[in-house]
């Protein structure tokens, strides 16, 4: 079967990252500019929309059921079938920024080549994207303030070779991967994923807006204020080195104005930071939210009918989880404004306007409206929303992986780990356990499951708003290590030893106990993990013994790790130290990701069409009827396949006509 392999460059009265794919796609000034396109190994051409006659070759390709190739192909995907193919289906779409995800290399075009050491000619691109894909302003060389092939044939050229070398060098990087195409259910995976982003979500376009108009008077309101108590010398809540400054010339050494160091300036012993200076701590507090700007997307991105569409990106992380892309969904605070009546209480305000009473029930305006977010997601007429979470998942299966019956059988009869922690770790009957004392164990096990130290334990209690010494933090470890957990260190060590084993050797390495299998091995400079799922981790560029530096803050720094790879961080391809509780926290989440992705296709097929997931929670929107019910919706996402049929899992979750968090 023939491949094709294609690129469109386009042109849009709106910004493409402003408004997301969907809207910008539908837009009546969108147009297609060009299409470089090749079949199999053949030379790059090019189709110059309204110069030349669309290629025949391609539609005889797609017509044929021939594979396409395209990076992000999703907004490929959905040029063709709007102005070309209209039967087109996805199943016949490879992706290759899935594909690159999928053994562990950047997604980015530009990243991923670079990795593969495949150079991309990007020079002046940007110049040429922004000249010719958006409006500009209009000159006398430009009266309609958009260029043509015939007002700027020279950049048009350039516009041309560029999206050329881009089919060429996808290509070359597709010939690299030790596969050319995703598995068969990792590409249905895919098409689901597509699916989830067309089918969108229904968005409260009216409280939206009034909420927009009172974060917006909001901080105009403490901008003046701000000014008042600073003299003038800070006018916004972003100057923070004047912010800054200020603090320290009135007595408040203040070393950053980072969230975390304002508040602890703020819970200072009374006294020691004078009211005035707390004052324009407060002030930057109120200033600080993003709130307005999470509002402010889903403006910019609804579409027809209230609708937000592509909200989720697949293998957004190297294990395999989603990543979410536009309103970012995934980087929610927890926080919740209180129960459904609070809620509705809080956005009838908003909606009314009253800039007064919103103060008068909320101090901080912008806390309260960073805690409706969720809620703005709703229910289309006659629908309601079923969200379910899966419970604890990634500890059940730590536990489960590292063969830790006891625990395991625990979940089973439905006890809470956090109180199970406390009792043993406090010596109180499990009934006797203190909302305190669960709380303090709640720390120990979400921080201490992946190899964590007490450095870790004590910045989760941090986040939780609590500080505990070292000293605790110390117990607390070896409590976990060994005298509770004893099993998770050693499933840590057994990997990474497998580990070592398999890359010094390149024989294969298992792991196995009456739950699991996990294979390691390593060949042509990759180390892979086959999960018990079926599914393989991917890590390029595998080395053993290996130094390398860094730079950290302008100087070079030294590192050394037993095991390293090649991968992502920080926006850069580098390379990474590894260590044991590192990898089984890969293989625990990649897991939690395969049950979660298996649970959403099940559902799917029973009739509740997932309409996107975070974390470990689905959402799906059905009709309003007493046929669709929360707990069918929470047993479906829990359907295991062989593999993990014995493992206790279990979801839980609720009904609503509001998105929100419980």
């Amino acid at each position: 079967m023939s491949r094709i392999y294609l690129d469109f460059e386009t042109y849009c009265d709106l910004n493409l990252k402003k408004v997301g794919m969907y809207k910008y796609i539908n837009h009546p000034s969108f147009q297609p500019l060009c299409m470089a396109w090749a079949i199999n190994d053949e030379p790059v051409q090019i189709w110059r929309n309204g110069k030349d006659i669309f290629p025949k070759d391609v539609i005889l390709a797609v017509t044929m059921n021939h594979k396409i190739y395209a990076h992000n192909a999703e907004f490929d995907y959905h040029i063709l079938k709007q102005k070309t193919f209209p039967g087109l289906e996805t199943d016949q779409v490879v992706d290759t920024m899935a594909l690159a995800g999928t053994w562990g290399y950047p997604l980015k075009l530009d990243l991923w080549c670079k990795a593969l050491g495949l150079k991309r000619k990007t020079e002046g691109a940007t110049r040429l994207l922004n000249k010719l894909c958006s409006p500009q302003k209009k000159t006398t060389k430009n009266l309609t303030g958009r260029w043509t092939p015939q007002t700027a044939p020279q950049d048009f050229a350039k516009l041309y070779d560029y999206c050329k070398n881009d089919v060429d060098i996808m290509r070359q990087a597709v010939k690299l991967m030790p596969s050319e195409e995703l598995t068969v259910y990792e590409q249905y995976v895919w098409r689901h994923t597509v699916k989830q982003n067309g089918r969108g979500v229904q968005l409260d376009l009216g409280t939206i807006q009034s909420i927009v108009a009172i974060l917006t008077y909001f901080k105009t309101q403490k901008e003046k204020e701000l000014v008042i108590a600073t003299g003038g010398n800070v006018q916004t809540g972003k100057q923070t080195a004047k912010m800054k400054k200020w603090l320290n010339d009135h007595g408040c050494m203040i070393p950053n104005m980072q969230a975390g160091t304002v508040e602890m300036y703020l819970n200072t012993v009374h006294g020691t930071v004078s009211e005035k200076c707390k004052e324009v701590l407060r002030f930057r507090q109120d200033l600080a939210h993003s709130s307005v700007a999470k509002f402010q997307r889903m403006l910019d991105m609804i579409t027809t009918g209230n609708r937000l569409y592509g909200m989720l990106k697949y293998f957004g992380a190297h294990t395999g989880r989603y990543a979410g892309t536009g309103v970012q969904l995934h980087n929610l605070i927890r926080a919740v404004l209180g129960d459904e009546a609070h809620v509705e209480m809080a956005i009838n305000l908003f909606k009314a306007r009253n800039y007064r009473k919103i103060l008068n029930h909320y101090p901080s305006v912008n806390d309260a409206a960073s805690k409706l977010i969720r809620p703005m997601i709703i229910a289309k007429p006659k629908h309601k929303l079923i969200v379910s979470d899966y419970k604890s998942i990634e500890n059940v299966l730590l536990h489960w992986g590292a063969g830790d019956e006891k625990t395991v059988q625990d979940f089973r009869d439905g006890k809470d780990q956090y109180t199970m922690f406390a009792s043993k770790r406090f010596n109180v009957p499990y009934d006797k356990v203190t909302k305190g004392q669960r709380q303090m164990s709640k720390f120990s096990i979400l921080g201490l499951g992946y190899g964590g130290g007490e450095v870790a334990l004590m910045g989760i209690a941090e986040n939780f708003g609590v500080s505990i010494t070292r000293d605790t933090a110390v117990n607390e470890k070896l409590f976990y290590r060994t005298k509770i957990y004893p099993l998770i260190p050693k499933f840590w060590y057994a990997i990474y030893d497998r580990c070592k084993a398999a890359i010094d050797t390149q024989n294969p390495q298992v792991y196995q106990n009456k739950n699991v299998r996990i294979e390691l091995r390593s060949a042509g400079g990759y180390l892979f993990i086959l999960l018990p799922s079926g599914r393989r981790l991917s890590y390029p560029g595998v080395r053993r013994n290996k130094t390398w530096t860094i730079l950290v803050k302008g100087k070079e720094v030294e590192m050394y790790a037993k095991i390293s790879y090649m991968g992502v961080r920080n926006g850069q391809w580098m390379r990474i130290k590894t260590f044991p509780g590192h990898i089984v926290e890969n293989i625990i989440q990649a897991l939690a990701r395969d049950i979660l992705v298996y649970g959403a296709l099940c559902a799917d097929q029973a009739g509740y069409p997932i309409l996107f997931s975070v974390h470990d929670e689905l959402v799906t929107e059905v009709p309003n009827t007493d046929k669709y019910t929360e707990r069918e919706f929470s047993e479906l996402i829990c359907m295991m396949k062989p593999w993990c049929k014995d493992m206790p899992m279990s979801a839980e979750g609720f009904e609503a006509q509001r998105y929100r968090k419980e």
